[in-house]
């Protein structure tokens, strides 16, 4: 009797420690089960956070879709008027080019007139202005009994005064040909910015009708 209540003792105390072990092992196990289910739920939270907002994304470009097709007649109609302004701006460009090249030929040939008649009343004043001083005072050297050292002097110094008269006049001169040189670069560089405009204009209009066929 005694023998069976020690077997019995024996094998409650293995049952407990088979107990305990699965407790613990259990327990282990829970832990396990709960950090899992708080990374699924954690998962799941974040998968519904961005389909919400991928839906939200698609339901947008959806509403803009529809927008643009209720819309693209009247786009077509925008997009077929900006055509024809541009074509009509490029129609006065083209005009204003020829009638500005127009006004630059009438200009050049008015400038190279009025030019040409300044050198000629230039080159008469300076021969008039030569012959005036030069004329009286040869006679006057020649008139006066003078010695030669004299008349050289006064010759010397008539012809110093028209040397002096004759830079000033080659100095209009080369004056009003760098005043006809500065106006044709000034002509050059507004038919430049001209065509600059153009091109910027033309850019800025076919960029956004670009944008839209792309779209369409």
């Amino acid at each position: 009797m005694n023998k069976r209540y020690h077997e019995r003792i024996n094998e409650a105390a293995d049952l407990t420690e088979r107990i305990q072990a699965i407790q613990r092992v259990f327990r282990t196990n829970l832990d396990k089960w709960r950090s899992r289910e708080n990374e699924l739920e954690n998962l799941k939270k974040s998968t519904e956070e961005r389909m919400m907002a991928e839906n939200l994304a698609i339901a947008n470009e959806l509403a803009s879709l529809e927008e643009f097709r209720l819309n693209r007649e009247a786009l077509w109609i925008h997009y077929h008027n900006l055509e024809s302004t541009l074509d009509q701006i490029k129609n006065e460009h083209k005009l204003a080019m020829e009638n500005l090249s127009e006004r630059d030929l009438a200009y050049r040939g008015r400038l190279k007139k009025v030019t040409k008649l300044k050198i000629n009343e230039v080159a008469s004043e300076f021969r008039s202005i030569s012959f005036q001083r030069t004329e009286p005072t040869i006679k006057r050297m020649l008139a006066e009994n003078v010695s030669i050292e004299d008349q050289l002097v006064k010759l010397s110094v008539a012809i110093a005064d028209i040397s002096r008269e004759n830079v000033d006049l080659l100095t209009e001169f080369y004056h009003l040909t760098d005043e006809q040189s500065k106006l044709e670069k000034e002509q050059i560089l507004l038919s430049t910015r001209s065509s600059a405009i153009l091109k910027r204009f033309t850019l800025k209009t076919i960029k956004p009708v670009t944008c839209l066929m792309s779209m369409i």
